[in-house]
């Protein structure tokens, strides 16, 4: 105890030389801290809007439609049935169906993925709150979210467009405040769901065997409409288990299988719901405890540091201790309860500032606080455990070499210089082994031959990345103060503050090492995450280039809805007279080729819906077309179809279980079938056959202008002129389907720069530790340096040029920080994602380096290291010179 004490009293009574190690380790357990608690109330929010709408049911009926012809008339009498039942029991105060279907919004040239969601009539099964508005109550309503309104551009009175087969226009009538769903709600009247369910695109046979393919779409579905189910009410919550097996029998008796409709408690569904998703946000959790890790580590790396300073000032200290008697031990256990104290009141000021910013986000940011906050408080406590431990673990390297200095010796104010060069060369000869060793391994990994096992050669890029990382890191002290000098000679020539500010900060070498790898760590890891996901991202844009032959393809409606959909019904608003699909509206061409970012385009004909149907007996509706010699020249790379061959795409080969190579035969619905036919992979439409004109005429099917091919000005910009051209033209022509590499680079850009900006942020958290660590190096060395200052104002310094030299001082240790974190993170990013994605099959991927995004942090962390310099600076400048000098330490 009296050792804890003493370290009290030596914190409180040097509050400046702990303050910034404080705030490293309360900012490092704070960011722990936070993640826990955001990605455990993440996940709990994530499980409530799951189950959401029947947080206020007391019974449920879930009905399933399945791919076959009487399915939906199986479905519809159980609904009845079920209904009738609820209403005529006593306790049931609302009965009312529900649904939810996957699809988009359009407002002119904007869109948005929604899933379109039945906003019950009665409150006592109302699930959200409109924030501004009103319920929606008709059949041409509709509430969304704001951000949902933001990206289409209305507000209330605005004009939406529900995309199925055919058109359906929406007023919103309300907004709510909902956040955090990867597709965000519209709720509208039931009368829209029963209209949807006429429209649901018609399903094909490939349903048979993948029945998932749509289940994500409308849960309780398999293609031939929408998934309803029946909410209810009950005056007596406790009936609910007696109403629900009634409702079973009555349902069983009268014949209704469990696989058609299914009654339970709203209790048994809000649980089977939440088991669902559990551990959904799993990745959440590995993804911001990685990242805090990092914070945490750079965090070390300072505590580390600090105390090898805090070691080097009282050395004088410690040999007066030694010299009246104190052992190694006793020395050592003094400074360990030093930093239990500091790492103690570091982690009771750092976990509540973590969980009150993991509150903050998730109220402002994501909305997830109207779930509850959820602190897991035995990750939390392990947290506060880490804090502790880290900060005594990082203090323990320093304070045994200053248990092991002689008496003597500690009473010397510096060690010796031999004694520095020799630690300081058997670094840099561990260190550069170390390198060379990932280096070898880096090498060896990617010079794999492309059958070797997978993960082998991530394994090993991998590990030569860490052992790299980790020489090049734990060096810092042997190449830093070099660079450091390089960097600065030709500032020494221009002023004198430049030369003192060189040679302080090559003064110590440890020091100055130990300072710059904690910003070199987070810089370099921010550049990797850029550079890795925009070389990766080249790559399978290459891949798709090679995949998609076309920069768009515009496909009109595909599929006849009456040949394939048991519902019987479609859009009428694009079929001529016979009640056939047209095609394309006229002028819908040119409607393309006058869209900004479009450079050419062509129409291609196409057959009427023929059936492909395949040796594993599942066959798929679609259109077949020929690609004309004129049209060609719209393609990036020819599409290669032999007279006894057919192109389909890559979907559509997975979707009928068959390969490449296999034999398909073409069924019209008028003309000749063609069949063994063999199967080649040809994306020219996400839903489209190609064949030669020799084949379309043994077909001899009516054509129309179904397929129009678009060349883009800019292929890497493609998001918005996909908007803007199914903007233009889906109200003429309902039912349009967009494919080619353009569309699938603007999904995969998303995903990606949401990803990788999402990583950078996280990381900045990290970069901010590091920054500290800056500000703390330079606090230190001002009160060590305080009679050098006090002698350098005495000759003449005015307070200005004091805090010149300091600011100097910071930007060359950032700035060399900086250098090598950028270096190297390039390296490593652009050697990861070649290893990756040679692991995935894809192209080498060129090196590309985002140098706006990268400028951006190589400047933020610069004006952070000049800030960093204010506070050392001022109080440099405000000693008086003649007290300084007095000063004996």
């Amino acid at each position: 105890m009296r050792n804890v004490a003493a370290a009290w009293q030596e914190i409180r009574l040097h509050p400046a030389r702990n303050a910034a190690t404080m705030l490293a380790i309360v900012l490092s357990v704070a960011f722990l801290a936070a993640t826990q608690v955001f990605a455990a109330t993440e996940s709990n929010a994530i499980a409530a809007r799951q189950m959401l709408y029947a947080s206020k049911a007391d019974v449920v009926v879930e009905t399933h439609l399945w791919h076959w012809w009487g399915a939906r008339e199986d479905r519809d009498g159980a609904l009845l049935l079920a209904e009738r039942f609820l209403r005529s029991e006593p306790s049931v105060e609302a009965v009312e169906r529900f649904s939810q279907l996957s699809t988009q919004l359009s407002s002119g040239e904007r869109f948005a993925r929604v899933k379109l969601t039945t906003s019950p009539r009665a409150e006592g099964l109302r699930f959200y709150h409109v924030a501004e508005g009103e319920y929606p109550v008709g059949d041409d309503q509709v509430v969304l979210t704001r951000d949902t309104a933001a990206a289409l551009g209305v507000g209330l009175g605005g004009q939406v467009t529900v995309n199925l087969t055919d058109a359906l226009p929406l007023v919103v009538v309300g907004l709510t405040d909902e956040r955090g769903y990867d597709d965000p709600p519209a709720y509208v009247a039931g009368d829209v769901m029963t209209l949807a369910d006429t429209l649901f695109p018609p399903p094909d046979y490939s349903v048979i065997v993948n029945p998932a393919t749509t289940a994500d779409d409308t849960p309780g579905s398999s293609g031939d409409g929408i998934g309803i189910k029946l909410l209810a009410t009950l005056s007596d919550v406790d009936a609910a288990g007696d109403v629900a097996t009634r409702l079973a029998d009555e349902l069983y008796g009268e014949g209704i299988l469990r696989i058609t409709a299914e009654a339970k408690t709203a209790a048994a569904v809000r649980a089977s719901e939440a088991a669902s998703v559990a551990g959904g946000a799993e990745w959440l959790t590995l993804l911001l405890s990685g990242c805090a890790l990092v914070a945490l580590l750079v965090g070390t790396l300072i505590i580390a540091n600090t105390f090898t300073i805090l070691v080097a000032q009282r050395r004088r200290q410690i040999g007066l201790l030694r010299a009246v008697g104190a052992t190694q031990g006793q020395v050592r256990a003094r400074f360990l309860a030093e930093a239990a104290v500091l790492g103690g009141v570091g982690t009771v000021l750092g976990v509540p500032v973590g969980i009150g910013l993991a509150a903050l986000v998730s109220w402002l940011v994501t909305r997830s606080l109207r779930y509850g906050l959820v602190v897991p408080w035995g990750l939390v406590a392990l947290v506060a455990a880490v804090g502790v431990v880290v900060t005594v673990l990082a203090a323990l390297l320093p304070l045994r070499h200053a248990g092991l200095v002689a008496p003597m010796e500690a009473l010397q104010p510096v060690t010796s210089h031999d004694s520095a060069v020799r630690s300081l060369r058997r670094r840099a000869i561990a260190c550069g082994a170390l390198a060379l060793v990932g280096a070898g391994l880096i090498l060896a990994g990617r010079g794999l031959a492309p059958d070797v096992g997978p993960g082998v050669r991530i394994g090993l890029v991998v590990g030569g990345a860490l052992a790299l990382g980790s020489g090049v890191l734990a060096g810092a002290s042997a190449y830093v103060p070099a660079l450091v000098r390089w960097l600065g000679a030709p500032l020494a020539r221009w002023r004198p503050e430049a030369r003192l500010a060189v040679g302080n900060a090559v003064g110590n070498p440890g020091r100055v090492g130990a300072t710059a790898t904690a910003v070199m760590l987070a810089v370099g890891l921010i550049v990797t995450v850029q550079v890795g996901a925009a070389s990766g991202r080249s790559s399978a844009f290459n891949r798709l280039d090679q995949l998609y032959p076309v920069d768009l393809a515009l496909q009109s409606a595909v599929a006849e809805p009456d040949l394939v959909n048991p519902n019987g019904s479609g859009t009428r608003a694009n079929r001529d007279e016979s009640g056939r699909l047209k095609g394309f509206a006229e002028g819908a061409l040119q409607v393309v080729l006058d869209t900004p970012g479009v450079a050419d385009a062509d129409m291609v004909e196409v057959s009427e819906p023929l059936m492909v149907w395949g040796a594993s007996g599942v066959g798929r509706w679609m259109p077949a077309g020929v690609v004309s010699a004129e049209a060609e020249r719209i393609l990036n790379h020819p599409v290669a179809v032999s007279d006894d061959g057919v192109g389909l795409p890559t979907t559509v080969i997975a979707l009928m279980r068959i390969k490449q190579g296999s034999l398909v035969t073409l069924m019209p619905l008028s003309g000749e079938q063609v069949p063994q036919l063999s199967t080649t992979e040809s994306n020219l439409g996400s839903t489209l056959a190609v064949v030669t004109a020799a084949t379309m005429d043994r077909l001899a099917t009516p054509l129309r202008p179904g397929l129009i091919l678009v060349r883009l000005s800019d292929p890497d910009d493609s998001a918005s002129v996909v908007q803007r051209i199914q903007g233009r033209l889906i109200e003429a022509n309902p039912g349009l389907e967009v494919s080619g590499s353009a569309d699938q680079k603007a999904r995969l850009r998303l995903v990606l720069d949401s990803v990788t900006a999402f990583l950078t942020g996280l990381l900045g958290v990290a970069a901010l530790v590091a920054l500290v660590g800056v500000a703390n190096t330079l606090s230190l060395s001002v009160l060590e340096r305080t009679r050098e200052s006090a002698l350098l104002r005495a000759l003449g310094l005015q307070a200005s040029g004091l805090r010149l030299m300091l600011l100097i001082e910071s930007l060359l240790i950032a700035a060399v920080s900086v250098l090598v974190g950028v270096v190297f993170g390039v390296l490593l990013g652009w050697v990861g994602a070649a290893a990756l994605v040679a692991e995935m099959g894809l192209p080498e991927p060129r090196l590309v380096v985002d140098w706006g995004v990268i400028g951006l942090v190589v400047a933020g962390v610069l004006l952070a290291a000049a800030a960093a310099s204010v506070l050392p600076g001022r109080r440099a400048a405000q000693a008086a010179p003649v007290e300084a000098l007095a000063d004996v330490g």
